[in-house]
C-alpha cells in the first residue's frame, strides 16, 4: 500500500513547479500574458489555414481569407476561467463601418451618422 506521504510528496511539487512557470509568466499587474510577440507558440491555428493567421509588426494579424475547413479561430493553447481580459487592438484599414454593429457612445446613446440616422 502506498502512504499518503509518497503521494502527497510528487503533487506538492508539481503544484510547486507549476506556480513557478506561472509566477515566470505574469507581468508586473499580475496578469498571464497570452502573446509573446514574436510567433504563435501557445496558439492552435486551425488546420489547412495556409499563414492567414501571422504575425506583423509584432501583433497577431488575421485576414479573413483562412482556407481551414470548419472552426477558422485562433485558440489559446491553455484553457482559463474567472479572468479579465486586458488587450490592445488596432483596426488595419479604416474607415470601417460595419452598419450591422450599432456604434454607442460612453453615454449609451446611439451615434448618428452625416445623415442624423443612427
Amino acid at each position: 500500500m502506498i502512504s499518503k506521504r509518497f503521494v502527497a510528496i510528487p503533487v506538492a511539487l508539481m503544484l510547486a513547479a507549476s506556480l513557478a512557470r506561472a509566477s515566470d509568466e505574469l507581468d508586473a499587474e499580475g496578469f498571464v500574458r497570452l502573446f509573446n510577440g514574436k510567433d504563435l507558440a501557445g496558439w492552435k491555428v486551425p488546420d489547412g489555414d495556409n499563414g492567414h493567421w501571422k504575425i506583423v509588426d509584432g501583433a497577431i494579424d488575421y485576414d479573413a481569407a483562412s482556407e481551414a475547413t470548419g472552426d477558422k479561430n485562433l485558440w489559446s493553447e491553455r484553457e482559463y476561467g474567472d479572468f479579465v481580459l486586458r488587450l490592445d487592438w488596432r483596426l488595419k484599414e479604416a474607415p470601417f463601418v460595419n452598419r450591422n454593429v450599432p456604434y454607442i457612445l460612453p453615454d449609451g446613446t446611439h451615434a448618428k451618422d452625416v445623415h442624423g440616422r443612427s
